[in-house]
């Protein structure tokens, strides 16, 4: 099962390398911008921070779907369930790389961000409060609407 993993690791390893490598270049450029106190560019970079974990939020689970979608519907697909090893096994590999990977992904956008967010606040202060504001503003524009699911959150 560990070959397997391997080679479907090997396989879906371009969209994360993508992403990481686009991330690493943001943060690099936060931290240049950080030391030098620019404000305004500090919240552009910040921002497109954001934009890349919503789309990871969004595309890691499902890349693995497509991937997964275009193995079925191909020869090639077809030659994966063909090796020695029960189709279960294929599966469970293919599952648990997918697992792996968005967990992994996950894990590294939701402490780097937070993070990078917090040194900005404490240093140069300019978003103290924004987050707060605008969840304060959902809550209440979910409460005039007599939504069901505004108590949860």
């Amino acid at each position: 099962m560990l070959k397997l993993m391997k080679y479907e690791f090997r396989r879906q390893v371009f969209f994360d390398a993508a992403i990481l490598g686009v991330f690493l270049i943001l943060l690099a450029v936060f931290f240049g911008v950080y030391r030098t106190g620019n404000i305004e560019g500090l919240g552009t970079v910040l921002s497109l921070m954001g934009i890349e974990t919503i789309v990871v939020l969004i595309f890691a689970p499902t890349e693995h779907w497509i991937l997964y979608y275009k193995d079925i519907n191909s020869k090639q697909g077809d030659m994966q369930f063909l090796v020695p090893k029960n189709s279960t096994v294929v599966l469970g590999a293919k599952v648990l790389v997918a697992a792996l990977q968005t967990v992994v992904l996950y894990g590294l956008f939701f402490t780097l961000v937070p993070y990078c967010e917090r040194l900005a606040i404490e240093k140069y202060g300019f978003t103290t409060g924004y987050v707060s504001k605008v969840l304060d503003t959902i809550l209440e524009m979910m409460h005039s609407a007599n939504s069901n699911i505004a108590p949860f959150i």
